[in-house]
């Protein structure tokens, strides 16, 4: 018989339809855990939190007890939930419980609907639980599986870009974790790589044909393997050279990185930091070998398609560049040359971009998620006026740029898109992915961006079906690469409105900028409702502004603290990082706080010694969960030995606001002031 020796794990999810105790209100219930040896000696016991008023309580708790065999010799060990109604004077009230006996080899098993018993009548209601104990054989099953090896007996390709892996979804059901790899090979027989994978994939290689062009082949292998009860690390090759990525046990915390702003608008800004362009991707490689992260979350920004203004000649010589306003009625300039030069100039910043030092290693090492933002197009997509953004020159550019946004970042084609895209009647590019506990919803702000919106109904609606559909996450994670809270330059965008500064595109494109207020407030609203309603923790990640912030939302409704949601902003990892003056003037308005009538919202000053609300160094972001459904966010920043924390909690009942949001410094009508001092200038 097997020994007990592993971990117990003890899922207290949710209670439904429990018995009403109290005379005047709802029962406030809790469970307490005790798990015993079959002699009855009592090795470990838990107390959930208090749900108040609540006959159907969500809990959402994890209990974790390491066993041994000096703990449990021998027999079987039991595992009692009882239910009791919290009261503010005298003894807690027994409403009832569960029972589970389980022996070393029971495994892992899903969360499931039991009926309360009493000890001395008819019980009420179910509590939503699952008891697994993860054996530490399971790790001798690891070794084994390792002496399995797949490998493809291909041939050895010139292959000038890759491997990058990509993530490509966990199925709850089978525990199926998989992963794409995806390289650009430069001639034929890009589907007879030289590919081994350790341990054999439980699934067949799926091998696609992304992209060509002239002699240059975008290929992915698809494949899965198994997530276990303990994490491991998958070992593989391309063309001989060897790579690792973590695979995370069933019940593990996940741990993420979250990068934006991979390049650079031109050429010459590469000069200000030539001499280590990718210094964070090796800062992150450092982390890596600490943190083991499973995912890399890159924000918008991938590349920076700019220089394609200057760089493809037929735009050059008429001095065309993002909303120069003659672009509006050339019909003639974007033909099959220009359109061939167009995927030349996309192939190659895709190549050479992920190509760097230490990046390229850390595509290869971390899993992927990517959703694109306007420089993956080119600067300001979306936001310039619908004669422009209609033009032939625009739209024969924006098939190529989405083209090769399917292919390298979506790793499918523009009429195959992965499982992950977020179904229903809209075009969009969102993805979606049940990880575990863990939601993560990237959402596509740039297929059908335009002045006036940001996202189509149609898009709201299946995010909207999504989020219903999904009410068992702990932490739902929303990608919107525009940051939702940072300052307000309403002011600014009047002044200039309409008078063709260049600035005038990035404030437009702005989730604060006039012609999108009605709609952030929809979607901000919409966040609220879900985490409230769920008990779920909904967090804001967000790039483009090349600094890092932090931003703090608080809605009125103070039933729980569903009403809090973060904006994590972390931007940039490559791009130059803006000059100290510039964040000093952002810090001017940056105490402002925005006071909406559903809620208030504000940047909020990083808790170290320098106080302040801006990162102004390049960075990227560790999230890093944890067992109490909490998140410690660490962003790293160029040349700190310590990075900047900011620790989101889990949910308890009865706390409101963690973080106090007041106005600091400067008032609002000195910001409309200088917005007047602004319009004087642009006229």
């Amino acid at each position: 018989m097997a020994q007990w020796f592993g971990q117990l794990i003890v899922e207290i999810f949710s209670g439904s339809n429990l018995a009403k105790m109290d005379m005047f209100s709802a029962s406030d219930p809790y469970c307490l855990i005790k798990v015993t040896t079959s002699t009855g000696t009592l090795i470990g016991s838990y107390k959930t939190n208090v749900v108040t008023d609540n006959c159907s309580p969500v809990w959402k708790e994890l209990y974790s007890l390491k066993i041994n065999p000096m703990d449990v010799p021998e027999g079987d060990i039991t595992i009692l939930i009882e239910i009791f109604d919290a009261e503010d004077i005298g003894k807690d009230q027994y409403m009832g419980e569960i029972t589970f006996t389980i022996s070393p080899d029971s495994g892992s098993n899903e969360l499931q609907d039991y009926p309360v018993d009493h000890r001395k009548k008819k019980g009420k209601g179910t509590i939503r639980a699952a008891v697994s104990f993860i054996s530490h054989d399971i790790q001798e099953k690891i070794k084994r599986d390792k002496l399995d090896t797949f490998h493809t007996e291909g041939e050895d390709l010139d292959i000038v870009m890759g491997p990058v892996l990509l993530f490509r979804g966990l199925d709850a059901d089978t525990k199926h974790y998989k992963i794409g790899i995806l390289f650009l090979v430069n001639g034929e027989n890009g589907d007879n790589a030289n590919i081994t994978i350790n341990p054999r994939p439980v699934t067949d290689i799926k091998k696609t044909h992304l992209l060509q062009h002239d002699n240059y082949h975008l290929w992915v292998y698809d494949y899965a393997t198994m997530q276990l009860d303990a994490p491991y690390r998958v070992k593989y090759s391309l063309n001989g050279s060897y790579f690792k990525y973590w695979i995370p046990a069933v019940h593990e915390d996940p741990r993420f990185t979250v990068t934006s702003c991979n390049g650079f608008h031109e050429d010459e800004s590469l000069n200000i930091i030539r001499n280590h362009p990718n210094k964070m991707w090796e800062e992150m490689l450092k982390h890596h070998e600490s943190e083991c992260y499973h995912l890399c979350l890159q924000n918008g920004d991938q590349v920076y398609a700019d220089p394609l203004w200057s760089e493809i000649p037929q735009f050059s010589e008429k001095k065309y560049e993002a909303g120069t306003p003659a672009i509006a009625n050339d019909e003639t300039t974007y033909t099959p040359e220009v359109d061939h030069l167009v995927s030349e100039f996309y192939l190659h910043l895709y190549r050479e971009s992920w190509s760097g030092e230490f990046m390229s290693e850390a595509m290869a090492r971390i899993p992927n998620i990517m959703m694109w933002d306007d420089h993956d197009i080119f600067d300001g997509w979306g936001s310039y006026i619908p004669s422009i953004q209609n033009s032939g020159i625009y739209q024969g550019i924006w098939q190529q740029a989405q083209r090769y946004f399917c292919a390298f970042q979506l790793g499918c084609t523009m009429y195959d898109l992965p499982e992950a895209t977020l179904g229903g009647d809209h075009d969009s590019y969102t993805q979606v992915y049940d990880y575990g506990s863990v939601g993560i919803l990237a959402l596509d702000l740039r297929r059908n961006r335009r002045i006036t919106r940001v996202m189509t109904d149609e898009s709201y609606e299946c995010v909207q079906d999504w989020i219903d559909s999904h009410t068992d996450f702990n932490h739902l994670l929303v990608l919107s690469g525009i940051p939702v809270v940072y300052n307000d330059f309403s002011a600014v965008e009047l002044a200039i409105k309409g008078s063709g500064v260049e600035i005038e595109d990035d404030l437009l494109d702005h989730w604060r900028a006039e012609d999108h207020q009605e709609e952030r407030t929809k979607f901000v609203n919409m966040l609220l409702q879900y985490a409230q309603d769920t008990i779920t923790r909904v967090t804001l990640l967000s790039g483009d502004v090349h600094v890092g912030a932090a931003g703090y939302i608080e809605g009125y409704n103070h039933g729980n603290n569903g009403n809090i949601i973060w904006n994590l902003i972390s931007s940039a990892i490559k791009n130059v990082p803006p000059p100290s003056a510039a964040v000093q003037m952002l810090d001017v308005n940056g105490g402002v706080v925005e006071k909406h009538k559903d809620f208030k919202a504000g940047l909020v000053r990083f808790p170290d010694e320098r106080r302040t609300r801006y990162i102004g160094e390049r960075n990227f972001l560790s999230l890093i969960f944890n067992e109490h459904r909490g998140i410690s966010c660490y962003w790293h920043f160029e040349d700190s030995f310590r990075p900047y924390q900011i620790y989101i909690k889990g949910f308890e009942d009865g706390l409101h606001a963690e973080v106090p949001l007041h106005d600091e410094g400067i008032l609002a009508n000195v910001i409309s002031a200088i917005g007047n001092i602004g319009k004087g200038l642009f006229k």
